[in-house]
């Protein structure tokens, strides 16, 4: 790429071209840099490039006639040459990364440095394609300016950067990295604190998920809560609650409608349904899987069956495809997914979204909520103030797309499905990965009764300080 620089001080430039990564950029002739000087498009003998304001005034303004000489001998005739001429102005528009990411793709760039009161109005008009400022405040001219764009938009360059990773993971790539808080190494025998993120702590007893880890040696702990305060069901009562609710639907030929996330909840209760057909305990009956995202991630989970649990795993490597058994079908499709509502029961939907926000087990609600030969389980979180805690709190009506829906469906929460740990298994955790050096555990992503309960429970059995942070409160570590 080539910058031309219009300018009064030449000389200005002789150190930046010469030094780091600069220099060896046009070294290996990835860029070009020349600073012209404007005296040179002069025709007098004193080589005058400035005038005093038209109609009075302080100051000195350069004049257009020797830029627009310059300009139009700098720029290259090349066919299809990308170029771009930009003027200095503390009233351009502000350059930022973005449009360094735009002019990278240009050939050429051509910079018109302003001095003095400042530069004659039909530059901007006439000969600048752009009029770009780098900050609100005045400078003595566009000569650092011009700098700040060379080595913003070089470095863009394929080749300058020698790690193009440190170009793609910038400070100003993105706005949280710009939140980013850089150190350097500390000296030797100091060693650095560290932080233990839980993430999503899985269930234990996941009908395809292996167990979870236990890191230790952090000296701070930040844990979810979502299920802080409660117990969740052990495997035999999760399924015998599941088989329980779906023999009503069956005997009462109903609906039982299952909302479902999209990743897990979905696949296990696939699982389980695929269990109960295949060992006769329940009927074939039309089992909807009325979820396009679902569907897609059933595919991914099929292909890293190697990721499941060993019993998953063997049933795999036997032959049996745990997400396919009979009356199972697929509706991707809208026009599949209206045709639901033509099948008599009894039959199973699994639709999302799990919390009941969106999608499309809204219409499925509206249509069987108010049937109490159906019913519902929820099988995952239901956050407070969604529709599905609204529903599993005992509402009477439900609101869905403006409608008052009565809920006379049979109405169950199987908190074993869910991807989150219970109290009792969140516990067990913070004692395993607690080591001597272990100072405190921050409770995260619960409603403050769960955190405040699980709080409570890790100080009376694990003897650690615990806190839950408040919004917007900080600590320092």
């Amino acid at each position: 790429m080539r910058f031309d620089v219009i300018t009064i001080f030449p000389d200005f430039f002789t150190s930046f071209k010469n030094e780091a990564l600069i220099a060896r950029a046009q070294k290996k002739k990835l860029i070009s840099i020349k600073a012209h000087n404007l005296r040179d498009w002069t025709t007098d003998n004193h080589k005058t490039v400035d005038d005093r304001p038209y109609g009075g005034g302080a100051g000195m303004v350069l004049k257009p006639e020797p830029i627009l000489k310059a300009v139009n001998s700098l720029k290259l005739k090349t066919k299809n040459y990308k170029l771009k001429t930009v003027l200095f102005s503390p009233k351009g528009k502000k350059f930022d990364q973005a449009m360094a990411r735009k002019w990278a793709k240009l050939d050429q760039l051509i910079m018109i440095c302003g001095r003095y009161e400042g530069v004659d109005e039909r530059v901007a008009k006439y000969i600048a394609d752009e009029e770009i400022s780098i900050g609100d405040y005045v400078l003595f001219g566009g000569e650092v300016p011009a700098m700040v764009v060379m080595e913003a938009v070089s470095r863009l360059l394929p080749g300058v950067v020698a790690k193009q990773e440190s170009v793609a993971n910038e400070s100003f790539s993105s706005i949280s990295q710009l939140k980013t808080k850089n150190y350097t190494r500390l000296p030797d025998g100091q060693e650095l604190e560290t932080i233990l993120f839980s993430g999503d702590l899985g269930n234990s007893g996941s009908l395809l998920m292996p167990e979870k880890d236990f890191p230790t040696g952090a000296d701070y702990l930040v844990l979810e809560s979502a299920y802080g305060g409660r117990t969740h069901e052990g495997k035999v009562e999760r399924e015998a609650k599941f088989l329980e609710t779906l023999m009503h639907v069956v005997g009462h030929k109903g609906t039982l409608m299952i909302p479902a996330f999209a990743i897990e909840r979905a696949q296990e209760v696939l699982f389980l349904i695929n269990k109960l057909v295949e060992n006769k305990i329940i009927p074939v009956m039309p089992v909807f899987f009325d979820s396009p995202l679902a569907i897609e991630m059933t595919k991914v989970y099929e292909q890293h069956r190697s990721e499941f649990n060993q019993t998953a795993r063997d049933l795999f490597a036997a032959g049996d495809d745990i997400f396919k058994f009979p009356g199972l079908k697929l509706t991707s499709k809208v026009e599949e997914s209206k045709k639901i509502n033509d099948i008599p029961g009894p039959k199973v939907i699994i639709a999302g979204s799990g919390m009941s926000n969106g999608g499309r087990i809204l219409h499925h609600e509206r249509r069987y909520l108010s049937d109490p030969n159906s019913a519902i389980i929820f099988v995952g979180y239901q956050v407070e103030g969604s529709l599905g805690r609204k529903i599993l709190d005992g509402h009477p009506t439900v609101k869905i797309f403006g409608e008052e829906v009565p809920v006379r469906c049979i109405v169950k929460a199987i908190g074993g499905f869910s991807g989150h740990a219970d109290q009792p298994q969140l516990v067990e955790w913070v004692e395993r990965v607690k080591s001597a050096n272990l100072k405190k555990v921050f409770l995260v992503q619960g409603e403050a009764s769960s955190a405040m309960a699980l709080a409570e429970a890790i100080k009376a059995k694990v003897a650690v300080e615990t806190a839950v942070p408040q919004q917007d409160e900080s600590f320092e570590l």
